[in-house]
């Protein structure tokens, strides 16, 4: 796990890699469940410039996941170290 934050209520959210480190994902951890906010594109490289020109589905994004993230008023943002910020909507 990287990065974790509360979801506002009784949850939390949570930045996890597989083994390797390579395969990203954020999760949504609440009332004995796990529901996947955000994926990775495998392969997906956290040095390589990124540029999202248009809305993407957040579940195969084609850039590495941002490092840092906080959520906020029904949103989930994801920044730093990286050429954008994704803010998902999940209230």
């Amino acid at each position: 796990m990287r990065w974790l934050t509360g979801d506002g209520a009784d949850g939390v959210f949570a930045q996890v890699y597989d083994a390797s480190g390579d395969d990203g994902a954020v999760l949504h951890l609440h009332s004995g469940t796990a529901d996947v906010i955000a994926h990775e594109k495998s392969g997906s490289e956290s040095t390589k410039a990124c540029r999202i020109p248009h809305p993407v589905d957040a579940s195969h994004l084609p850039c590495a996941l941002p490092e840092a993230m906080t959520y906020r008023s029904g949103s989930l943002i994801l920044g730093g170290l990286a050429d954008y910020v994704l803010q998902i909507r999940v209230a």
